[in-house]
């Protein structure tokens, strides 16, 4: 299919080289390089990471998502989450799992999935007229706020804002105001 071929076409450090497409009746699997290392999910319950550093995974992780977004066509991961982003010996980080990969076409409707805590709500309604860019903006602004806050819990105020620093004090108003962007909801 050519969802696959375009996949294939994956050329950015982040993502593993992918190396077989299996059929099994109705089902497709990605085979893709072995990808050594931690779940930033499970890194952040054994280890404190600071606000830098997550700045830094931040900006990796946004550049690898822009590169998707500019791919002809456009692809949107749609499944940013600490569980699909490996953190190897050597403390880079890679994103696994394509198997959520959404490839914009105007006359094709494909499956729409991911995690419903990442996931924004038009992706949640399987809204597919309204999926875009911004589904993974969003994903990875609750990709962050979990690294910050250490676990999958959200206090929202009334205008749709997460309330981060209610969370996590320690954080900086700027990158608080950022994720506030990322993630806010119409209530």
């Amino acid at each position: 299919p050519k969802e696959v071929e375009v996949l294939k076409r994956l050329d950015h450090h982040v993502f593993p080289r992918i190396v077989d497409v299996l059929d099994e009746g109705k089902e497709q699997y990605l085979v893709m390089d072995y990808v050594e290392g931690i779940s930033l999910k499970n890194w952040i319950m054994y280890h404190s990471v600071s606000e830098k550093q997550i700045i830094e995974w931040g900006k990796e992780l946004a550049s690898a998502l822009l590169y998707l977004h500019r791919m002809q066509p456009a692809i949107y991961y749609m499944d940013c989450k600490p569980d699909n982003i490996i953190l190897t010996k050597d403390m880079e980080i890679r994103m696994i799992d394509l198997g959520s990969a959404y490839i914009k076409e105007e006359k094709s409707r494909q499956t729409i999935s991911g995690t419903t805590f990442y996931a924004p709500i038009e992706q949640r309604r399987l809204l597919w007229d309204q999926i875009g860019p911004w589904c993974d903006v969003y994903a990875l602004g609750m990709t962050l706020h979990t690294l910050f806050v250490r676990k999958e819990k959200v206090g929202r105020n009334k205008k749709g804002y997460l309330q981060i620093r209610k969370l996590c004090p320690r954080i900086s108003r700027r990158i608080a105001a950022l994720l506030d962007k990322m993630t806010r909801i119409d209530s």
